[in-house]
């Protein structure tokens, strides 16, 4: 999945530099105005600080935007080039400085991306920003606020605000956010403000409310931090026609974290379905905490995904939803598919090949072996210190903390299995693991 989380470069590039600091009214560069529809297409205008003759929205998407948008009004055209999507204006030489598209909320299979419609349910439909925020040539982002408009009856919640409308809005974060639409109201705690899809069996209802409290109070001790702001879950309900299917898709952002279920088999409460259910909510949760420092841009994905997957199997044997069994379980097929997916190539080339897999399993042992005795959320928590005094974390930092925590000859095998095509990978992690005192 991309990851809009690294350090973004705000400002506007030669095609918009027209534009400046502020709009006419002193306002952000770009006002994304959002009008929702309970049937048909949405409005959503742009407008910009001052006429340009190029937009860029963004990577293309697999053709989402040509599909869905088209412009209605305003001099400009959507066009695709250089694999992203961009407005232009419509004839040569000219400019704009508004324009309105109207959109159809559709849900699309975007690959490796957020969804920029997530249905909710009973009409509610939950909206990532992101691919509704212009891009610099570069990829960072362009200033953007958002007035989103609910439809009739219906009310907008993102983070701690739920209202009929937002306007003016940005998150918190300075980065894309989710926000629902409908008419749902979110569930409050001390922890976690929630929606949970109305069509939700019940059983996933009950484990979301049961398993929120403990699991975040566990990470606020053991790493040593609360999250900044109350963060937001969104649990959505896909397509369950599938007997026997059982998909978990979880996105993460700072302060909120959005999880799609689908497949036949989460209708029917069963140790497997709880199983994953609680793992991968878990996994999302513990992003939460992580991405209060930032990964270094340069940062191996090995250390995000695979550190959420110890962290978290770690957190439910705290809370006594795991036994000690299920870890030492969730840690073998981890070591069987981390073997598997780098016999041969390193995991350095494994993560350049877009196998996020690999980056999944391997990272989650190299992070139980870094800890050495110590556990994961202590090493996570010392790495986490360590990065806010420096730019995010890397993996020279991973591996520093794990040369504290495990030894330098555990570091060092660490840092070899990054970067060397092994014949027999499961023999270098066993060795691993043999230096670092972790129990495999």
């Amino acid at each position: 999945m991309s990851n809009p989380l690294l350090p973004i470069a705000f400002g506007l590039v030669l095609a918009v530099a027209a534009c400046g600091a502020s709009s006419r009214d002193g306002g952000p560069p770009v006002k994304v105005s959002v009008e929702a529809a309970t049937d048909g297409p949405w409005r959503v205008e742009y407008v910009l600080a001052r006429p340009v003759e190029r937009l860029n929205l963004g990577p293309a998407l697999d053709g989402f935007r040509s599909s869905y948008w088209r412009v209605s009004a305003g001099g400009a055209a959507l066009i695709e080039e250089g694999g992203s999507d961009w407005l232009a204006a419509s004839e040569d030489g000219g400019a704009f400085d508004h324009v309105v598209i109207e959109v159809e909320p559709r849900s699309a299979p975007l690959a490796k991306d957020y969804q920029a419609f997530t249905p909710m349910g009973a009409g509610g439909v939950l909206l990532y920003t992101g691919h509704f925020t212009p891009k610099t040539d570069d990829g960072g982002l362009i200033e953007t606020r958002f007035d989103i408009v609910a439809p009739q009856r219906g009310r907008i919640a993102a983070f701690d605000k739920t209202a009929r409308a937002l306007m003016d809005w940005a998150s918190p974060y300075d980065l894309p956010g989710f926000v629902y639409i409908g008419s749902a109201k979110p569930a409050q705690s001390d922890w976690v403000s929630a929606i949970v899809d109305a069509r939700a069996p019940e059983w996933v209802k009950r484990e979301t409310e049961t398993l929120i409290p403990p699991l975040f109070a566990a990470y606020a001790a053991g790493l040593g931090r609360d999250l900044p702001a109350r963060p937001n879950l969104f649990v959505a309900m896909g397509d369950v026609s599938i007997e026997g299917q059982i998909s978990y898709r979880g996105d993460a952002l700072p302060g909120q974290f959005q999880a799609t279920l689908e497949g036949g088999a989460w209708t029917q409460d069963s140790p497997e379905a709880r199983r994953v259910f609680l793992y991968t909510t878990a996994h999302e949760a513990a992003h939460l905490f992580q991405l209060t420092v930032q990964p270094d841009e340069t940062a191996s994905d090995f250390i995000h995904e695979g550190g959420a997957d110890a962290l978290a199997a770690e957190a439910l044997v705290h809370i006594g939803r795991w036994t000690r069994s299920d870890l030492r379980t969730a840690l073998v097929e981890a070591l069987a598919e981390c073997a598997r997916l780098t016999e041969g190539r390193s995991l350095i080339a494994a993560e350049a090949a877009e196998d996020w897999r690999a980056a999944y399993a391997c990272g989650h042992v190299l992070t139980v072996a870094a800890a050495g005795r110590e556990g994961p959320a202590a090493f996570w928590r010392r790495l986490m210190m360590r990065a806010e005094g420096a730019e995010g974390y890397d993996t020279a930092l991973f591996l520093e903390v794990a040369r504290e925590t495990a030894g330098a000859e555990t570091a060092d095998a660490i840092s070899s299995f990054l970067r060397t095509n092994e014949a027999r990978p499961d023999a270098k992690l066993d060795r691993i693991f043999a230096l670092s005192g972790a129990e495999p």
